[in-house]
């Protein structure tokens, strides 16, 4: 039973502690019982005391509390036990290590208040879920940066993106791995904002991936300081921008080539008026000469010149007149024949040009700009994909016929490289190209 003197001391020991402390005899009766919040207790003090846990909490919610302390009593070893407990309506948490003491023995249960430290783990977990969340949904390459330590932590895009098996590294790792011709101008601008007061900082530049290529990034970083204003973490994301200053290089070449066809157009009507003189004036010295005359051939040659330059003309107003959205119907081969004109300086030195039209070809409806600037297009890449050679020894074959479900169909062939197999899946994006820009 309890001891006055040694409650005394139990009482003056745990004074000054937060939480409970119980202490039990061989049958699993309460000795003692304190807590710094008598709410904490299962009952008041003095209704415990010599009493076994299974009278105070009930048979069933003491069977495991009772079946512990038994445990600790029989084998001298420490156990911990984290349990809740309904209070006032409120759910609180407790963690408890249970050991046996003393001559002759008891056993000390004594439990900490846990509730608030579980709730900042709770929330500290839902924050780390939140996060691996957003890393795994966005594909940016994130970083944290302790800058006491230089140790740089990454997210797993470290190597979906660029390659690394790291997920820690050196803020010099990832310096080195800058474009020589961008280091300075990134790592000078991070520096000033280091050492000023800036709260945020970024910079574009191009990284080495694990492969050696580079790819384009805009990395932007967040700055936290301590109370003095030094600096201490960062964190930031890495977005890769490779693609986006390759589609702003095609605009902007794109333009570049609209402002040239506007340019070619107005160019192309002022030539054809005054070729239409030459052309006639031609004419006229070749009707008066005679067949037999030493000029004819020469002029005859020139003759044919001036038209085929006309011919040029009138196919680079059709692709370069304003209005292209007009559809109407269009005689395919008129168009490919006119795609052709055009892009004969690359088709001759490379290949022979072989026409394969069907008979009785209807007319189509469609826009006969654009579907011009497609069989160029076309025309233009199958003479580039087989380089130049002996143009005897390739070939481009244009074939036109009616299909049974009497559409038109255009058949464009050649014998060069072809497209490789992991690139066909992309001729028909936006922009797509193997070819620099320019």
């Amino acid at each position: 039973m309890s001891n006055p003197d040694h409650d005394q001391r139990l009482l003056t020991l745990v004074g000054c502690i937060r939480g409970i402390v119980l202490e039990f005899d061989g049958a699993v009766r309460y000795l003692n019982a304190w807590a710094d919040d008598p709410a904490l207790l299962a009952a008041p003090r003095e209704a415990m005391i010599g009493k076994t846990i299974d009278e105070v909490l009930g048979s069933e919610a003491g069977a495991p509390f009772t079946a512990m302390v038994h445990r600790v009593f029989a084998t001298g070893e420490i156990e911990h036990l984290e349990y809740p407990l309904d209070i006032d309506g409120c759910r609180r948490w407790f963690f408890a290590d249970i050991k046996r003491v003393g001559t002759p023995p008891t056993v000390v249960f004594f439990a900490r208040d846990i509730t608030e430290r579980r709730a900042t783990e709770e929330r500290l977990a839902r924050s780390e879920e939140r996060y691996r969340l957003a890393a795994q949904a966005t594909n940016d390459v994130l970083w944290d940066w302790d800058l006491a330590t230089d140790e740089m932590t990454w997210n797993s895009a470290i190597q979906s993106l660029l390659g690394y098996d790291q997920e820690t590294t050196s803020a010099t790792w990832r310096n080195d791995r800058l474009h020589p011709d961008d280091r300075a101008q990134a790592l000078s601008s991070l520096g000033v904002a280091l050492a000023g007061d800036a709260s945020a900082w970024s910079a574009r530049y191009r990284f080495r991936r694990a492969d050696g290529s580079y790819g384009s990034f805009l990395d932007r970083g967040f700055i936290t300081r301590d109370g003095t204003g030094r600096p201490m973490r960062m964190v930031g994301s890495m977005t890769d921008v490779t693609q986006v200053d390759r589609l702003q290089a095609q605009l902007l070449h794109a333009d570049r080539m609209a402002a040239l066809g506007t340019l070619a157009a107005g160019v192309g009507h002022e030539i054809n008026n005054p070729l239409s003189f030459v052309i006639g004036n031609l004419d006229v010295v070749l009707a008066t000469l005679g067949s037999d005359h030493e000029l004819q051939e020469p002029l005859c040659e020139a003759r044919d010149g001036a038209r085929h330059i006309a011919e040029i003309v009138k196919s680079l107003r059709m692709f370069t007149r304003a209005d292209d959205s007009e559809v109407g119907a269009v005689n395919v081969h008129d168009v490919l024949d006119a795609a052709v004109k055009m892009a004969d300086h690359e088709i001759r030195r490379r290949a022979r040009l072989v026409r394969d039209y069907g008979s009785s070809l209807p007319s189509v409806r469609a826009n006969d700009a654009q579907l011009g600037q497609v069989f160029l297009n076309i025309l233009i890449n199958a003479a580039q994909a087989i380089g130049e050679s002996d143009p005897d020894r390739n070939e481009i074959r244009l074939s036109t016929a009616v299909d049974a479900r009497h559409r038109v169909t255009v058949t464009i062939r050649d014998t060069g490289c072809g497209i490789p197999p992991e690139q066909l899946a992309r001729v028909f994006d936006p922009f797509f190209t193997t070819k620099p820009v320019g």
